[in-house]
């Protein structure tokens, strides 16, 4: 996985988010995609998904789809964030 070399890190409900990388071509289809993630158990209790990305983009990551968390690769889905393996 190509990382991406900025520090937009922001925070979210208490937790840190590092920006990793845009998914681009195949891995970007919705098959891979589906066959990579896995339950992190690291999700908010009150997790919202808009308003999770309203804090990226201010932090300039609006357009990432994989954040780091406590050293784990995420991606934010509608209801959960997903590790992404």
């Amino acid at each position: 996985m190509a990382i991406r070399q900025t520090d937009q890190t922001f925070e979210y409900q208490g937790l840190r988010f590092k920006p990793l990388k845009k998914l681009r071509g195949d891995e970007g289809a919705f098959y891979t995609i589906t066959r990579r993630c896995h339950d992190s158990e690291l999700t908010p209790a009150n997790w919202s998904y808009r308003d999770f990305y309203r804090a990226a983009t201010e932090a300039g990551s609006g357009d990432i789809d994989v954040f780091e968390l406590s050293g784990i690769a995420v991606i934010p889905s509608t209801n959960v964030l997903f590790e992404y393996r």
